[in-house]
């Protein structure tokens, strides 16, 4: 799995299609957290960080890529480490919701915002501030205005159910 991990390319259909054969399994996260441990950069760093938040256990493991340079490494980083138990990514995520470039590797294609999105819902349960999946920026603009206020009031009170990946204000 390290090598389906480091040979990925963007450009390459059928590498892609191997990183996400493998992703959410054990033995992916585990080969992920491994290329990662050995200092990888670029693609490999994205591609295993997709691989370990598949199926990771400690979200401490991510929390070194929360501020990444590149925003899909980041935007990986935090919506596994949201899901793994880590509150401190929230913010990331509602950050994430102001940028419109396309994900790395996604397929279909997918901007930011609308991995954020998806995150943010799945890990809370709270499906009304829009935007829709085909939404718009502006749209997403506007939800991230909501998701701020979210967090200033519910932040400090989160708890994490972490048999259903899922965080709730207390």
């Amino acid at each position: 799995d390290q090598g389906t991990i480091r040979a990925v390319q963007l450009d390459d259909r059928a590498s892609l299609q191997a990183l996400y054969g493998i992703v959410g399994t054990t033995d992916a996260a585990q080969a992920g957290q491994q290329v990662l441990a050995s200092g990888a950069t670029g693609t490999a760093r994205w591609a295993a960080i997709l691989a370990y938040e598949g199926a990771g256990a400690d979200p401490s493991v991510l929390a070194p890529y929360l501020h990444d340079s590149d925003l899909s490494t980041r935007a990986a980083a935090a919506a596994g480490a949201v899901a793994m138990g880590d509150k401190d990514a929230f913010p990331v995520l509602i950050d994430l919701l102001g940028h419109d470039e396309w994900a790395l590797g996604s397929s279909p294609p997918e901007e930011l915002w609308q991995i954020a999105d998806q995150a943010l819902v799945r890990a809370t349960a709270v499906a009304d501030f829009g935007p829709p999946l085909d939404g718009s920026i502006e749209q997403a603009r506007a939800a991230q205005t909501k998701w701020r206020t979210w967090w200033k009031h519910n932040g400090a009170s989160l708890e994490y159910d972490p048999t259903h990946q899922l965080w709730s204000a207390k």
